[in-house]
C-alpha cells in the first residue's frame, strides 16, 4: 500500500508535482495543505493486515507534493509497522524523527540531489548538513537515491564513499528531462534559475558489502571529473516563452467545471482496470492505480481548466490532454464519495 499523507515540505522541488503540470510551469503551484488524519491512515492499513496490524506486503509513505518524513504522524504509524515500512524524504527531518524511525526499524528513503555543495541545487531548500546527519543517524536504516545529472556527476565518487562509511545502501537515478534541454529549474517566484542536464546512469539499490565491484566500477567511471557550470539554454527559453498557462482554475474537492464536449465513452481507452497498487491520497481518498493516483493528486491543485473553451482546443492526437480530461470527468461528485477511504473500506 501507498500512502501520501501530507503536502508540506520545507523543500521545493521545480521539477516535481510541486511545480509543474499539464497546465502550469511557472513557480509553486497552489495545492491545498491537506494531512491525513491518523484514524483514516489507521482504517486503511486495518483492511490490507493479516491480523492486528499483521502485514504481509510492504508499506510505503511517499509524498507528492510534501514530505512524508516530516508528516506528524510518521513515528506512530512505524511503531505499528515496524520494518514492513518505508518513508520516502527529502532528509530535513528532525534527528529525534530518525532516532524512532531507526529503533521501529522502518527504512528512510533520502531523495539527494547533490554532494555537499551542489545538495540544493534542484531540491531547492535542501541541505546537505540535515541530509548527512539523517544519513548517519539512520546508518543501514537508510538509502538515498541520488539524481544524476551533468552538474552533480564528479560527485558520485564522493557520495558513494560516503553512504559506504555508514553502511547506506544508495541508487542512481538519471535526472529528469522535461524540457528542450534536460529541464529547467524555475524557483518558487517563477524565476528561471538555470537548466540541469541528466545522466543517464541507473542502477538498483546497492550495497557496498553485496555490490562493492559494481560501486567501485561506477566510482572509477566518474573519478578526476571536473565540475559542469549550471547555465540557461536558449532552446529552452523558445519553448517557455510560449508557454500559456491557464488561469482561475478550481481543484477537484472545490467541484470544478468539466465540460462533456467530448463524451466520457468516446474516452474509454484511457481506462485502466489495474488494481496493482492501492494509494492513498492526501485527501483521505483511494485510487486503485498509479496512474489514476497520479492524476488525481495533481488535480488537487486549481491551475487547470476542462471547460468547452479549453477541450475545443484539444487536437485528436493530444493523447495525453485526452486522457486528463477522462479522469476529471470520472473524478465527480460521486467518485469522490464513494473512494473515501472509509466508504471504500467499509
Amino acid at each position: 500500500m501507498n500512502i501520501d499523507p501530507t503536502t508540506h515540505s520545507t523543500v521545493y522541488n521545480p521539477l516535481s508535482s510541486q511545480g509543474q503540470w499539464a497546465q502550469h510551469r511557472f513557480g509553486k503551484r497552489d495545492y491545498p495543505e491537506l494531512n491525513l488524519d491518523l484514524e483514516t491512515v489507521l482504517h486503511s492499513l486495518d483492511s490490507i493486515s493479516e491480523g492486528f496490524f499483521v502485514f504481509d506486503e510492504p508499506i510505503y509513505l511517499k509524498s507528492t507534493y510534501g514530505d512524508a518524513g516530516l508528516w506528524k504522524d510518521a513515528t506512530r504509524i512505524s511503531k505499528l509497522v515496524g520494518g514492513m515500512l518505508t518513508i520516502s524524504t527529502y532528509g530535513m527531518i528532525p534527528s529525534k524523527t530518525v532516532q524512532t524511525l531507526k529503533q521501529h526499524q522502518a527504512m528512510i528513503h533520502v531523495f539527494c540531489d547533490g554532494f555537499e555543495q551542489e545538495c540544493g541545487k534542484i531540491f531547492l531548500g535542501q541541505t546537505w548538513e540535515s541530509v548527512a546527519n539523517v544519513l548517519s543517524l539512520a546508518n543501514s536504516n537508510a538509502m538515498v537515491e541520488f539524481f544524476v545529472y551533468e552538474h552533480n556527476k564528479h560527485q558520485i565518487p564522493f557520495i558513494t564513499t560516503f553512504c559506504a562509511q555508514r553502511s547506506v545502501k544508495i541508487k542512481f537515478t538519471p535526472g529528469i528531462k522535461n524540457d528542450n534541454v534536460g529541464s529547467v529549474v524555475i524557483d518558487q517566484e517563477g524565476n528561471w534559475l538555470y537548466d540541469v542536464v541528466p545522466v543517464d546512469l541507473e542502477t538498483e539499490m546497492l550495497d557496498d558489502d553485496h555490490d562493492h565491484v559494481q560501486l567501485r566500477e561506477i566510482k572509477d567511471k566518474f573519478a578526476n571529473l571536473k565540475p559542469v557550470p549550471l547555465q540557461r539554454h536558449l532552446a529552452n527559453y523558445n519553448s517557455l516563452r510560449t508557454f500559456v498557462a491557464e488561469r482561475e482554475g478550481r481543484g477537484l474537492l472545490d467541484s470544478p467545471m468539466v465540460s462533456h464536449l467530448i463524451k466520457h465513452q468516446q474516452l474509454q481507452k484511457f481506462d485502466n482496470p489495474n488494481k496493482e497498487d492501492i494509494h492513498i491520497t492526501p485527501s483521505g481518498h483511494v485510487a486503485e492505480n498509479g496512474e489514476e493516483f497520479y492524476m488525481f493528486v495533481n488535480m488537487l491543485s486549481p491551475d487547470w481548466k476542462m471547460t468547452n473553451k479549453t477541450v475545443s482546443k484539444i487536437g485528436i492526437t493530444d493523447e495525453y490532454a485526452l486522457k486528463t480530461l477522462y479522469y476529471a470527468q470520472k473524478f465527480d461528485q460521486e467518485f469522490l464519495e464513494k473512494r473515501k477511504v472509509q466508504s471504500y473500506f467499509s
